[in-house]
């Protein structure tokens, strides 16, 4: 399997917190930014984050490959721009944070860091769920509350797949220390006329850390607004490639 893919899965997370600053950093101004500094010198410094890893970094897992870039990276962000582009690349497929990347003002061609994202989504597509079998599999909506919910299938499908890197994340951490894991994976969950989430189980387990994991992310989506309570059963599968 290709530890580059693992590693964007990991950054995903790293970019929400991750490491503070390193004390060597320029003295912020009082609006947050440090004196000299610019939005296009922290694309820079995003962009070439791999390069900067240090020799050692090849060895480690992708997990503390991962964690390392983190942290490096946070530690040049000198504008409050430049966090904000860092954390957003937490959000979306991998194509779209690499054309984020690309189009950021003072983007450098090549981007190392978009080239990994370019390959996370060569590997995985652009949108379907995780593994190649069920990716186009469409939830099963039970009608909920006094009135029924009516949204359509196709609707909830489309916002899944907007979150699907968040489950891919679930699978793949676990996935590097147990090589072998794949199978299945069922969530019943029901969206609150609000379009929140209120309630998620799994049905179908896959592994008790990544079915946690997966739970707790299904929690946190939002779908659109509806009359009534809508139930949702939704199946993962994961499989994985040694290429």
């Amino acid at each position: 399997m290709r530890t580059s893919i693992r590693f964007v899965l990991a950054l995903t997370l790293i970019a929400c917190g991750g490491g503070e600053p390193n004390g060597g950093d320029p003295e912020p101004t009082a609006g947050g930014e440090a004196a000299g500094a610019t939005f296009a010198g922290d694309v820079q410094a995003i962009c070439d984050g791999p390069n900067e890893l240090p020799p050692e970094a090849a060895e480690a897992s992708p997990e503390e490959r991962a964690v390392v870039l983190g942290e490096l990276i946070q530690a040049q962000l000198q504008t409050p721009e430049g966090r904000e582009l860092f954390q957003s690349l937490a959000q979306g497929t991998p194509a779209e944070k690499a054309a984020r990347l690309r189009q950021a003002e003072g983007a450098p061609e090549p981007c190392a860091l978009a080239l990994e994202f370019d390959e996370a989504a060569e590997r995985y597509g652009r949108g379907p769920a995780p593994g190649d079998e069920g990716g186009d599999e469409e939830p099963s909506v039970e009608p909920g509350g006094a009135t029924g919910g009516d949204r359509e299938p196709a609707a909830i499908a489309g916002v899944i797949r907007q979150h699907v890197n968040e489950v891919r994340y679930c699978y793949e951490r676990e996935l590097l220390r147990d090589p072998d894991l794949e199978g299945s994976l069922k969530v019943r969950f029901t969206i609150a006329a609000d379009g929140t989430v209120a309630a998620a189980e799994i049905t179908e387990s896959l592994h008790a850390t990544v079915d946690q994991c997966v739970k707790e992310r299904v929690l946190g989506w939002t779908f659109g607004e509806s009359d009534g309570v809508t139930v949702v059963n939704y199946p993962f599968v994961f499989a994985h490639s040694e290429d």
